[in-house]
């Protein structure tokens, strides 16, 4: 030890520092192997009565209780011992593990999915608050998330086992269903021996209410979409006619993976067949002008008269302008019932508002003014009634 310290401090250069003890002449004799003990280097008292520095790194000799390492080993138990694979387990370690058995135990899940599934949205920090009390046990709020996923699974099932049992369910539709109509597209499979095929859209008629739509209803559709909750994104798309009372009368619905030009195309060729609908068919659709909907319709059935949801425009109109006098100009031309009406309202709203109603103008009277409507539906309605929400509700 004595050459290794000597080569890496040069005991010459080091003569006359400050600090060092005066008795010492240089630090050859301070690092002389014979006199440099734990003792004279004050090494924080772990080693007294002048051990050696060989000694006390001494693996045979080195205990937990001269390191003072946290008190844990006592009466000399070596550093081996206290190690020991068998003996590692400390009662906190096993403490923590028999909580995260029991929250992931039947019993304590069942108890938290009671909960999850007479309040969904039960806030995670009330369901930690719950489980502290009763544990009586600090409870991270990461830990009591996936205790809530794991409830929330088994209250609604399984998001990817239910992808796998889709064929199940448009079978047993169809069977419990007469003349349902229930159509699944697939991704292409560069593979064609592959079993398995990756889930694109689906389209969803009931047999019952497609008899009906067709035996009493009015040739009028109102198209909207909405978003998907859950971990698996995409759009659900819906058609909901009108009954004799002005009802909402839910007919259709389709899932797809975006809501696109392709997909609005797809699920109007789907409704087409199962409503006999061409080309030429005087039909009459309502919608908030969702992407991609207007070319589908204009390509699909040219000949249909497609009416825009006043609301819908009146909420782009709130982006510029926001009181109430607005809405009462903006209704007003809607709902004229005559040509020389309309345009009697349209010049007050120009003379209100010459911007907003060079606005309102170039959206073509016939998508949203009563008077300019052609009366195929048999309907003046002027609203779409944001049926994509109902129809889930009703249907899935």
């Amino acid at each position: 030890m004595n050459n290794v310290m000597e080569d890496f401090l040069n005991a010459e250069l080091m003569k006359g520092i400050e600090g060092f003890d005066p008795f010492v002449e240089n630090m050859e004799d301070f690092l002389d192997e014979e006199n440099f003990n734990v003792e004279d280097m004050c090494v924080d008292n772990e080693a007294e009565g002048g051990e050696k520095v060989q000694d006390f790194l001494d693996e045979e000799t080195v205990n937990l209780e001269d390191m003072c390492f946290d008190n844990e080993a006592e009466d000399g138990e070596n550093l081996e011992d206290f190690f020991d694979e068998e003996n590692m387990i400390s009662d906190v370690h096993v403490d923590m593990d028999d909580f995260d058995i029991s929250i992931e135990t039947d019993e304590h899940v069942l108890q938290i999915m009671d909960q999850v599934e007479s309040n969904p949205e039960i806030p995670v920090r009330a369901l930690q608050d719950q489980l502290q009390k009763k544990y009586e046990v600090a409870l991270s709020i990461d830990k009591v998330f996936r205790a809530k996923a794991a409830a929330t699974k088994i209250v609604v099932g399984d998001y990817t086992k239910q992808y796998a049992i889709l064929r199940d369910y448009i079978l047993e539709l169809q069977a419990t269903n007469p003349e349902t109509t229930a159509r699944v597209d697939v991704y292409s499979e560069p593979n064609p021996s592959s079993p398995t095929r990756q889930f694109k859209r689906i389209y969803v008629c009931l047999g019952a209410l497609k008899k009906g739509f067709k035996a009493g209803m009015r040739d009028f559709l109102g198209l909207d979409g909405t978003f998907m909750k859950g971990p698996f994104p995409g759009q659900v798309l819906t058609a909901v006619g009108v009954d004799s009372n002005n009802g909402i009368y839910p007919l259709a619905y389709a899932i797809v993976e975006a809501e696109n030009t392709s997909s609005w195309k797809w699920f109007l060729d789907c409704l087409g067949e199962d409503l006999d609908l061409h080309e030429n068919s005087n039909f009459t659709f309502i919608s908030d002008r969702q992407k991609g909907l207007l070319p589908a319709i204009s390509q699909k059935f040219p000949c249909a008269e497609h009416r825009f949801c006043l609301k819908h425009i009146y909420e782009n109109m709130r982006k510029y302008w926001k009181t109430r006098e607005y809405k009462d100009h903006l209704w007003k031309c809607a709902t004229a019932t005559t040509i020389p009406e309309f345009e009697r309202f349209m010049r007050e709203f120009s003379f209100f508002d010459m911007k907003a109603h060079e606005w309102l103008s170039k959206i073509p009277a016939k998508h949203w003014a009563r008077s300019h409507f052609t009366g195929r539906a048999v309907s003046d309605m002027l609203l779409n009634n944001k049926p994509g929400f109902l129809l889930v509700a009703l249907l899935m």
